[in-house]
Formats: C-alpha cells, sequence, structure tokens
C-alpha cells in the first residue's frame, strides 16, 4: 500500500509510514494557480495507485482538491489519512453510489 501526500514539506510525516509506502505528490513551493501543471503532475503519479491507498492532506486547498478528485475519479473512492493530536485517523469517502445516474 501507498500513502500519498501532497507535498513534501517540514512535517514530519514518519507515523504514516504504519499505512503504506510515502509517496509525495510534490515538493516545495508550488503556484496555487497553475492547477494545469498540478492535474498533470498528479495524474502521473497515481497511474500506480490501488484503490486501498490513503491520501493524506496536507499544504494547499486546491491541490487537496484536485488529489481528492482525480482519485475519486480513479478509484470511485478515496481513503483519506487525516492527522489529529493523537495520531492518524482513517476515513473513506465512497462516491460509488453518491452521484444518481441520469437517463
Amino acid at each position: 500500500m501507498k500513502v500519498y501526500i501532497t507535498n513534501r514539506s517540514s512535517h514530519n510525516y514518519s507515523d504514516a509510514k504504519r499505512y503504506g509506502e510515502l509517496v509525495f505528490l510534490s515538493e516545495g513551493a508550488i503556484n496555487k494557480y497553475n492547477t494545469a501543471q498540478m492535474v498533470r503532475q498528479f495524474e502521473e503519479v497515481f497511474k500506480s495507485s490501488l484503490p486501498d491507498d490513503y491520501f493524506l492532506p496536507t499544504s494547499l486547498n486546491i491541490m487537496n482538491c484536485i488529489a481528492s478528485a482525480l482519485l475519486a475519479i480513479r478509484h470511485g473512492k478515496v481513503n483519506f489519512l487525516l492527522y489529529s493530536s493523537k495520531g492518524y485517523v482513517v476515513r473513506q469517502v465512497d462516491f460509488t453510489n453518491s452521484i444518481e445516474e441520469k437517463e
């Protein structure tokens, strides 16, 4: 399993290794207005993602939105790994039944 993390920064993510290999979607300063580049970059990394992998949101909100959307499109769900003061909490959001089919 893998844990996809939005951006490599000064935070210590070592405890997240319990959930899988840490994979960073980006590193360093990011232009928050260059959303097309984020999509291209994240899509490339997510090519090897599996439905049971985790996503650890951090950094810019727009990056988290794009990463979540790409995972939801690819797998129909997102397994979030959320940090709390007591450690990481897993939350899964399944989108497969939340969108009505249109005729």
